[in-house]
């Protein structure tokens, strides 16, 4: 794995067209009253999966894409880029992308208006459904980190690692929504799939203003 180029990047396109295509799909259904029939058969197949002795270790994990832990892990990249690695381009880039994502995931939430599944706790009740700002948010800043990270590191064993370790942090954050039932499957999908969108955009952000830096 060498270093991430998304301008260049054929996979990166075609991840960001089909990120389009499912984020459109899952706002239709999102539009509809309650649950769709994704809905009902994909969290039939997560609740057969993941019983309620699992709800512990998926409320630890759902941590990681709250409000509380994603600020936490994001100043402290900041801090890392900053100290070790004095890359202020990527550090305004990291900032403004997670700060901007929260705002449109709010914009989104409020445009659609979809409710909470009535199975949701009590504090998620307060905020709408789609799409899912632990998926949303929780990509964006995961994407972003894993991109700066295998930039930054040469060894390929190190960025596979760190690749592979974050995506399937990210998964699991995904699914902790559904298994405690704080959210519809589709809200999860469409969370991630505006997120990769939001998260290419900014990379993309990031790669010509490092283009422009270079070439002066």
């Amino acid at each position: 794995m060498t270093a991430m180029n998304f301008i260049y990047s054929k996979k990166a396109h075609a991840f960001s067209v089909l990120s389009l295509v499912f984020s459109i799909y899952f706002f239709a259904e999102a539009s509809g009253e309650g649950a769709s029939s994704f809905d009902t058969w994909s969290q039939k197949i997560i609740s057969n999966l993941f019983g309620t002795s699992s709800h512990t270790f998926f409320e630890i994990i759902s941590e990681f894409g709250s409000k509380q832990g994603i600020g936490l892990v994001a100043l402290l990249f900041i801090i890392w880029l900053w100290w070790k690695k004095k890359d202020y381009s990527a550090m305004t880039v990291f900032a403004l992308a997670i700060a901007s994502g929260n705002m449109f995931n709010k914009y989104i939430k409020d445009f659609v208006g979809r409710e909470r599944p009535a199975t949701a706790p009590a504090e998620d009740l307060l905020s709408l459904s789609f799409p899912s700002g632990h998926a949303m948010i929780g990509i964006i800043l995961y994407l972003l980190i894993v991109y700066f990270l295998v930039n930054h590191m040469k060894k390929k064993s190190i960025q596979i690692t760190i690749a592979i370790t974050i995506g399937v942090l990210v998964l699991l954050v995904g699914v902790s929504r559904n298994v405690l039932l704080a959210h519809y499957p589709s809200d999860v999908v469409g969370g991630f799939a505006l997120g990769y969108l939001w998260t290419y955009i900014w990379i993309i952000i990031y790669e010509l203003i490092e283009k422009k830096r270079k070439t002066t």
